[in-house]
């Protein structure tokens, strides 16, 4: 800040201001000078500050000697009468004790240049004088204090950051506690934009501008007229930053009188001085330069997008434990300048019930229909400034109770407001779980492998993927008696029976003990798909040439073939389908007394297919492709593609290995661990097999070599 007397003019180099141009026809309010000056009442309180303190240091005790330039004139034209400022601010708003806030993309951003001259305490009223002349018996504390000894300050000063203290000006006059000023004039010569600016650009208007400055009889605070210009980037404003603009102008101060021809006019650097009577031509003074700056912060233009994830889509009826991870995406390039309000709402809609959009900017639980209210429960909330980019907000794990099966558990999340200039909801879309039967498959009698095939290498990304689920006796899920093998992960899928028992707990690596490969953390993948070996080209071998011990069915025509009962044979079809239409069972109680007398069914195919209303096949499967077709065993080929829990509910056994490309299991039967499928390879099968290899075997001599004898 500078202070100077009169005929000496200071330009600050601070930025920004309302102004307000002409004089006033009352005192101004407090609210007006905080909008109207750099910083505010405190501009006003640090300029006078610096009056008071200067006026104290000097002298504040002498006393006039004289009607005219006495001592204590004297002490407050060396400090202690005016304080002047220019300086730069958005269009329309003096105060820049903040940033200037644009929008991302600006690429004209207007301003002003301002000027205000400030009237120190000793030149506003009161007026200690007599009416006529100056006082000899006034001294200096009596301005400072409110009474001669010192105390309070006068009640002239501006003495806090908050009330501007407007008084009226002395009357004119050129000594005692009257201001000489009467108006100054400044012309803006040129505008340019600095090199350090921060922002580059250039400025449109300004040059040939004048502000007048005049002298207010109602104020001690007197605003020029603002002179408009406008800044115009080299690219759209997209960070926050300083402009730097170069002001050369030319600039004269008047005294005595506001009649521009009657008063003492001298210009601001060289040029024409004590000028009255005539007018002053502003060109003739010197050019100076001052540095205007202001500072610009981006507006945030957060764009905000609510998202919601669920782990499980599908929730036991004994419920459980849906994990929920919300989310929230800003498209904007800032950070939200504000709080926002997050929310997680969860909804629950009864079977056979579905959701509906209200719109609008609701609340959470009025944003949706088709719930009871009571079934509208806010999960979690909080308060956020979301950086650009997704914020991931705190995933939970969400305790669910028993709901009938068909029951829609939705979960969304909310963000309020959710654009820079929108005040309102957003929701997004809810994430539903369904309620229905968690499908478990036993394997029985031997192992589960993935990834091999009958011929060429195996299927690298082969995996076995079951599920887990709580029940009230424990932990259970999908499970092989013996083993589980594939050269990609295995997941929520037991071996040696560990899912079989009650009590379970949830850690796989507790019932996993024949999963390979046994290590902590990962299961499966104990071998590349090319070292599992093939599978048994059992098509081959019953086809064999001489084959004793069991019938081959391989009709070439039709293609296909229909089985609905037991015979002891091999079905052939490598070009059709099969398809199973009724229960396929070997007498359990049949009085076998010899291994010779053990009956199989081996049915071998491009594609198996096994209808709903089949409880028990008691047969060999083999789906086997033919090029690239086929390869698949199909548990319920005539249900519908989308499953319910009405559709293909009934509990299928297979008795004996399966084979296949593709096993679709799609029976419905069973819950909480309850198997749809049983497929059972029985020792009966296996001891069949061994019986019909021996009848099948021979000793083939290959070569004959004689060697000596040893003694």
């Amino acid at each position: 800040m500078k202070l100077r007397m009169r005929g000496l003019v200071a330009f600050g180099l601070i930025v920004s201001s309302l102004v307000q141009g002409g004089a006033a026809s009352a005192l101004y309010s407090d609210a007006t000078i905080e909008r109207g000056l750099l910083n505010g009442v405190a501009t006003a309180h640090a300029w006078d500050a610096g009056c008071f303190e200067n006026m104290r240091s000097r002298g504040y005790s002498a006393r006039f000697i004289s009607s005219g330039m006495g001592e204590l004139r004297n002490i407050i034209n060396s400090g202690s009468s005016y304080a002047e400022d220019t300086w730069l601010s958005k269009r329309g708003q003096g105060n820049a004790a903040v940033p200037v806030t644009v929008t991302a993309g600006t690429t004209n951003l207007p301003l002003q240049i301002n000027d205000v001259i400030f009237l120190c305490g000793p030149l506003v009223s009161p007026d200690l004088n007599r009416a006529s002349g100056c006082s000899t018996s006034i001294y200096g504390r009596q301005i400072l204090y409110q009474n001669g000894s010192g105390g309070t300050p006068a009640s002239r000063w501006v003495v806090n950051d908050t009330q501007a203290n407007d008084r009226d000006p002395n009357n004119f006059g050129a000594g005692c506690m009257y201001p000489a000023k009467a108006f100054q004039r400044t012309r803006v010569v040129s505008l340019t934009v600095a090199a350090d600016s921060t922002i580059p650009g250039r400025v449109s208007g300004g040059p040939g501008g004048d502000m007048n400055t005049w002298r207010n009889e109602n104020s001690r605070y007197w605003f020029g007229n603002a002179v408009p210009i406008s800044f115009i980037p080299n690219n759209p404003i997209d960070s926050s930053g300083r402009i730097h603009i170069v002001m050369r102008y030319k600039k004269f101060s008047a005294y005595h009188s506001t009649n521009e021809w009657a008063a003492t006019k001298n210009c601001n650097g060289s040029g024409p001085s004590y000028i009255s009577r005539a007018l002053l031509d502003i060109n003739r003074c010197e050019t100076l330069q001052t540095d205007l700056y202001i500072r610009i912060a981006l507006a945030s233009d957060f764009v905000l997008t609510p998202s919601i994830a669920i782990n499980n889509p599908r929730v036991s009826t004994f419920g459980g434990v849906e994990r929920v991870s919300p989310s929230v995406t800003n498209s904007g390039r800032l950070s939200a300048d504000r709080d926002i309000d997050w929310r997680v709402t969860r909804f629950v809609l009864n079977p056979g019930a579905s959701y509906g959009v209200v719109g609008g900017s609701r609340a959470p639980c009025d944003a949706f229909t088709g719930f009871p209210a009571s079934g509208c429960v806010q999960l979690r909330s909080g308060m956020e400034r979301f950086a650009a980019g997704t914020t991931a907000l705190p995933a939970f794990d969400d305790s669910l109770g028993e709901y009938a099966i068909g029951t829609k558990i939705c979960y969304f999340t909310s963000v309020k407001p959710y654009r820079y200039n929108i005040d309102e909801w957003r929701h997004s879309t809810p994430q539903c779980a369904i309620v229905g039967k968690q499908l478990a498959s036993q394997f029985q009698g031997n192992d589960v492998r993935v990834g091999s095939v009958f011929l060429g290498a195996g299927v690298s990304t082969a995996k076995i993927e079951g599920i887990v689920l709580a029940t009230r006796d424990g932990y259970k899920g999908s499970w092989a008696e013996y083993a589980a093998i594939a050269p990609a992960a295995i997941a929520s899928f037991s071996s040696g029976s560990g899912l079989a028992v009650n009590g379970a707990t949830p850690a796989q690596a507790q019932w996993s003990r024949l999963t390979f490969s046994n290590t902590a953390a990962i299961y499966g993948r104990f071998a590349t798909a090319d070292k599992l070996g093939n599978q048994p080209d059992m098509a081959t071998y019953f086809m064999r040439t001489g084959l004793q011990g069991v019938v081959i069915d391989s009709a070439p025509a039709p293609a296909g073939a229909t089985v609905n009962s037991f015979e002891s044979k091999v079905i052939y079809r490598p070009g059709g389908t099969v398809e199973i239409t009724g229960n396929i069972i070997n007498n359990d109680n049949a009085n076998l007394q010899t291994v010779d007398s053990f009956p199989q069914m081996v049915i071998i195919a491009r594609d198996i297919a096994i209808r709903s209303g089949v409880d028990r096949v008691d047969a060999w499967l083999i789906a086997k492709k033919v090029g690239a077709v086929g390869g698949t065993i199909n548990t319920c080929s005539d249900g519908p593609a989308a499953l319910t829990n009405a559709t293909c509910n009934r509990q299928l056994t297979v008795t004996g290995p399966v084979i296949a490309d593709r096993l679709l299991l799609r029976r419905t039967a069973g819950d909480h661990g309850d198997p749809a499928e049983i497929i059972n390879l029985r020792s009966d099968a296996y001891l069949w097999a061994h019986r019909l290899s021996e009848k099948n075997a021979r000793w083939d001599t290959k070569y004959v070599e004689e060697l000596p004898p040893r003694y």
